[in-house]
């Protein structure tokens, strides 16, 4: 089994940012996306361990790190993998949905060496109606979960189609009622900052012109058309990008839960590990686990 070990550092503003470091080599920060944590990437981090040392980390308000504010934005976020990088050496960053809109935006301004993107949402207003918004959040108020998980999932095109609102509440439902999805639901809470990140943003991608290192653009062939059109717009604006469609992947590719073996073996080719720091680089202070 592979071991984990959990480490941590401390950002910008205070703030405790934690995650678990699975396998030796180079290390290749993994950022997660919406409603999810670190953990929820250990089979594409064990996937990976054999030659990069896999960085798990939980973004700010989740698991191993301090609170999240309501309005830390994007540059909190930044500021967080900016102190992560500094604790570890590391200057290969992968990110999923959320996370990989993060690392995007900071590979215009930190030393990113190579960037791996798994659908980012880019664009988001132009591609996806966000109407369904206000009756997530007031479930997510009334405690409701599965409610608000069922209207997140419906509205950004996650559910079957078709499928019947009551039978979908109903599945989620009956999800939260085993441990993993019960923590998924706890994480329901985070989506609404990270939507407002998204849309901060704008629809302006120009600017991501700035991000000079080499980029692999990956996408799941199972995801909502949605994001197969933020993948093309993104593939014109990035100047050094290659773009990957996943053969039987969803939104959730690199997590548990799906299939993170495809995507490994994707990153596996493009993160190249013979670019690592040296064996002097600074570790963060770990405990293990």
């Amino acid at each position: 089994m592979t071991s984990i070990v959990e480490e941590h550092t401390v950002s910008a503003d205070g703030t405790r940012i934690g995650w678990e470091r699975i396998g030796q080599g180079a290390p290749l920060v993994v950022l997660h996306g919406g409603g999810l944590a670190g953990k929820h990437y250990r089979g594409l981090g064990a996937a990976l361990a054999d030659r990069f040392s896999v960085l798990l980390v939980d973004r700010r308000g989740r698991g191993l790190s301090g609170p999240a504010q309501p309005s830390d934005g994007i540059g909190k976020e930044i500021e967080d993998l900016a102190a992560v990088m500094k604790a570890t050496g590391a200057n290969q960053v992968f990110g999923n949905s959320a996370g990989a809109m993060i690392a995007l935006e900071a590979a215009r301004v930190l030393p990113i060496r190579r960037l791996g993107l798994f659908e980012p949402p880019v664009s988001l207003t132009t591609m996806l109606p966000l109407d369904w918004l206000p009756a997530f959040e007031r479930a997510l108020a009334r405690g409701q979960r599965a409610r608000a998980w069922a209207i997140q999932m419906k509205g950004a095109q996650m559910a079957p189609r078709g499928m019947p609102a009551w039978f979908l509440r109903l599945g989620c439902w009956l999800m939260m009622k085993q441990p993993a999805g019960a923590e998924m639901g706890a994480l329901l809470g985070t989506v609404p900052r990270d939507l407002s990140m998204a849309l901060s943003l704008g629809t302006d991608l120009s600017h991501f012109r700035d991000v000079r290192c080499p980029a692999l653009l990956l996408g799941g062939s199972k995801s909502p058309p949605f994001l197969h059109e933020m993948l093309g717009l993104l593939k014109g604006a990035l100047p050094d990008v290659r773009l990957v469609v996943v053969p039987g992947a969803g939104h959730a590719g690199p997590t548990d839960m799906d299939s993170p073996l495809p995507v490994a073996a994707q990153l596996r080719t493009f993160f190249d590990p013979n670019g690592a720091i040296s064996s002097d680089a600074p570790r963060a202070t770990g405990t293990g686990g």
